[in-house]
């Protein structure tokens, strides 16, 4: 019992005949079952027959001794969620395994904002290539400057209009590379005045 309390996520001790000896309270209240409908019933009378057979291959592996551990998403009486469930098999000398301890921690939320974070990289990375098509195939000369003013793209067009390649161009602060000097004070004063107001007329 002592065990079973002080592990995190719901946890519970089940014997070889998949009968639940003890439960801690996490998994009392994640079940909304009242501690008699679930201590000494059997995995499939609390879990259900599916669950059941799910775990049958992982409990024969347990019952010779080996330690499993598993996750992935799955339909739980909760809905659908991603969970890790760690089997331990308790064992006693001569005896062999008398039955083992089962911990599941649902890991939903933190699966489900890695899934989101994933999907952002993606369609930044889809994004990223899309503009850098757009950019090396287009007809009209593209520039890309940071806000300290260096370029950072210079695309074929721009390679062809300004005479520079665009190994030469980039990194290069742009007021020096294609602004004549006579516009450069203009320029430099209208930039300034874009990154600190968002008017766009430079």
């Amino acid at each position: 019992v002592a065990v079973t309390a002080a592990m995190p996520g719901a946890a519970s001790f089940v014997t070889r005949d998949r009968r639940i000896l003890h439960a801690n309270a996490a998994l009392i209240a994640g079940l909304a079952m009242p501690p008699e409908e679930v201590i000494g019933r059997t995995t499939a009378e609390v879990f259900g027959a599916h669950v059941e057979d799910l775990m049958a291959p992982v409990t024969e592996r347990v019952y010779r001794g080996e330690p499993v551990q598993m996750e992935g998403w799955s339909d739980t009486r909760f809905g659908h969620r991603y969970v890790r469930r760690s089997f331990t098999p308790f064992s006693k000398p001569g005896i062999g395994v008398l039955g083992f301890f089962l911990l599941a921690i649902d890991m939903t939320a933190q699966k489900e904002r890695e899934e989101e974070l994933e999907t952002q990289h993606r369609l930044r990375r889809e994004n990223a290539a899309l503009s850098e098509a757009i950019v090396r195939t287009s007809l009209d000369s593209i520039i890309i400057i940071d806000g300290e003013g260096e370029v950072v793209d210079f695309n074929p067009a721009a390679e062809k209009l300004f005479g520079f390649s665009r190994a030469e161009a980039i990194g290069q602060d742009i007021s020096t590379l294609i602004i004549p000097m006579h516009h450069r004070t203009s320029h430099q004063e209208g930039m300034r005045r874009y990154l600190s107001t968002g008017n766009s007329r430079v």
